[in-house]
């Protein structure tokens, strides 16, 4: 039995698993969208200070995963290519 409002799957050997975002939100204490918004100040700021280098690739990679986060995943249905251009978008 899956639990989606917590994320708790009850196995039938009577023991339990957490999702990840459950087991991220308990060590950390926090909401997973805080923990989101903390992990983009710290890279931008760790990588506008010189601190973190990250490959242009990798940067593209970040942005298509954060076009995630904000519109959910890439729905066909929709006639949209622009959704793909990482590209243009790192442009703006």
């Amino acid at each position: 039995i899956m639990t989606e409002a917590v994320g708790v799957n009850n196995n039938a050997d009577g023991s339990i698993a957490f999702s990840e975002e459950v087991l991220v939100q308990k060590e950390f204490g926090l909401p997973i969208e805080d923990l989101y918004k903390l992990a983009i100040k710290f890279y931008r700021d760790a990588e506008n200070s010189g601190e973190l280098q990250v490959s242009y690739e990798e940067r593209l990679k970040f942005l298509a995963l954060s076009k995630q986060v904000r519109h959910g995943p890439f729905d066909d249905s929709q006639n949209d290519a622009g959704w793909f251009d990482f590209i243009g978008s790192d442009r703006t």
